[in-house]
């Protein structure tokens, strides 16, 4: 699908010939406690190398007629809601990552459509440990000479805003670009939309989740040396699965609070889009962000892996009510992407950031294709 049209007066500096230069995104930090403060970026460029510490996003353009107004290069330009939103979110979470943060309130942001629109948590969020030391040091890298260091800017790739829509070769090679700027990004975040009233509790069950299953979960051989890790055993259930629990009183699986949630965020519709999906795979670390939390592809990737375990053989401390219902959540899709992620590392040797990271989908098998629709 096209991009939608930006009207602008932008004029962008061609890029270096050679293929070795993109143009980013560097937002300012807000100046109120509104997270739907206007952002306010301009465009810089810079040299592509294997140190780049930029951030890439991916995000489906969402219904192009419901638009917000942002301020790039001084000029007021409009670009879709979802697009804004996700320039708004991605300045609360990485701005505060990459500076030391207290513990934070757990205050919730509401879904799409409350109003008004909340102020940010204060204090905000403390990053989960793998962001804080994937991005360790990019608060001086980001920093500009003369930028005071408690505040620096954050700098972003995006396609409908990085690449000149008016230069024809550069519009040719979108992908080509996306998939250089993806390679060479710190990390790309895939935004999900804001949250709903479900959310909360499919980020806990995630995070929850990973945290409690043995690192090991999934490896060649892992199974005979710790068979109580595994169905119908896993044993190491025991401190999450209330999560999993049917309320008294629910009669149908589907109502159960942890299948509405879980559900509903794997029905997100940036997990149903196949090519948007591909394109993420070319990223040297993929995370996905709903509203202002943030979860890791292995993060999601061991949630899969539990569930097709259980999903198979069943689980002592899983309720067996559920397990019918886990055939129909839209896995295939996250594990077609996972996959390829997983073989391109593998292929390349991996980074430092994956070595911890890529070897609990190995033993998967059983996930299906993935349906292509539209970037919408």
């Amino acid at each position: 699908m096209a991009p939608p049209e930006v009207a602008t007066t932008i004029r962008y500096r061609p890029l270096d010939r050679s293929g070795n230069e993109v143009r980013l995104l560097e937002l300012q930090p807000p100046t109120t406690n509104d997270i739907s403060e206007r952002v306010v970026c301009r465009l810089v460029h810079e040299k592509l190398s294997d140190a780049s510490n930029f951030i890439g996003l991916s995000a489906l353009y969402g219904d192009i007629n419901a638009t917000e107004t942002i301020l790039l290069n001084g000029a007021s330009i409009t670009i879709p809601s979802h697009l804004a939103q996700a320039l708004q979110y991605m300045r609360v979470v990485f701005l505060a990552a990459s500076l030391p943060t207290p513990d934070a309130s757990t205050t919730d942001l509401p879904g799409p459509g409350s109003m008004p629109p909340p102020p940010l948590p204060t204090p905000p969020k403390k990053a989960p440990g793998w962001l804080r030391s994937l991005l360790k040091g990019v608060r001086q890298m980001l920093a500009e000479p003369g930028v005071p260091k408690g505040s620096p800017p954050l700098r972003i790739w995006l396609d409908l805003l990085c690449i000149n829509p008016r230069d024809a070769r550069e519009e040719a090679e979108r992908r080509a670009h996306m998939a250089k700027a993806y390679h060479h990004a710190k990390m790309v975040v895939g935004w999900l939309g804001e949250k709903d009233p479900t959310s909360d509790l499919a980020i806990e069950i995630i995070k929850a989740w990973d945290k409690v299953m043995p690192r090991t979960f999934g490896e060649p051989g892992d199974r005979e040396a710790h068979p109580e890790n595994y169905a119908p055993f896993m044993k190491w259930m025991a401190p999450v699965a209330h999560l999993s629990d049917i309320p008294e009183g629910i009669k149908d699986p589907r109502d159960v609070p942890a299948y509405v949630a879980i559900s509903g965020f794997l029905n997100r519709p940036y997990f149903r889009n196949s090519w948007i999906l591909d394109d993420m795979s070319k990223a040297r670390f993929p995370a996905f962000l709903l509203g202002d939390d943030i979860v890791s592809w292995m993060q999601i990737l061991r949630l899969n892996r539990a569930n097709e375990e259980i999903r198979d053989n069943g689980a002592e401390m899983f309720p067996d009510e559920l397990r019918p219902l886990l055939e129909y959540l839209p896995l295939g899709s996250v594990y077609a992407f996972l996959k390829d992620f997983d073989n391109r590392q593998r292929m390349e040797g991996g980074t430092p950031a994956m070595l911890t990271a890529t070897s609990s989908i190995r033993s998967s098998s059983s996930m299906t294709g993935i349906r292509t629709r539209s970037r919408q």
